[in-house]
């Protein structure tokens, strides 16, 4: 009975360093709100009189001791010349970003031209296609969630030049 005791009381002990050590780590490195490094185009394809389609990337980097995973990513693409919008969606995909590390999450966007025609065709012959994409990515760290948003713009014309190269 007594050696059943002398076990019970070194996990006891051996659980409180564990729990002390934790709380220590996470004192001294508290979590950080992960960080959105940059958005870029990936392709434009199925250019129509309708619309097309937009696949980018979102860089999402890690500052934390721990990984943490990425939920879903709700996203706005809007004409910067008008502030018309181009498409809005979300991302349910979830993905693991680890430690001090960073990853690349894609992002599929479908967008209907509407109004914004002619200003898109302005940008293409100005040779400057602006586009402004913003949201909130949803991340679950530990035990808490948070929601890191993103804005950037950037100028799609090289990417409808290169589809429409032969037309331009």
């Amino acid at each position: 009975m007594g050696l059943l005791l002398d076990l019970f009381a070194l996990i006891a002990v051996i659980i409180v360093v564990l729990a002390a050590v934790g709380a220590w780590i996470f004192y001294t490195n508290p979590i950080e709100q992960p960080e959105i490094q940059g958005v870029s185009i990936m392709n434009i394809t199925g250019i129509t009189t309708q619309g097309c389609n937009i696949d980018y990337i979102l860089k999402v980097y890690n500052p934390n001791i721990v990984g943490l995973t990425l939920t879903s990513v709700n996203y706005t693409l809007k004409l910067h010349s008008n502030g018309n919008v181009l498409s809005t969606g979300v991302s349910t995909q979830q993905f693991t970003v680890p430690a001090k590390g960073s990853v690349d999450i894609p992002i599929h966007a479908s967008v209907y031209w509407g109004s914004t025609v002619s200003a898109i065709v302005r940008g293409i012959l100005d040779k400057s296609v602006l586009v402004d994409l913003s949201g909130t990515a949803a991340v679950k760290v530990l035990w808490t969630s948070v929601n890191v948003d993103f804005a950037q713009t950037i100028d799609a014309y090289q990417y409808l030049h290169d589809f429409l190269g032969a037309f331009l």
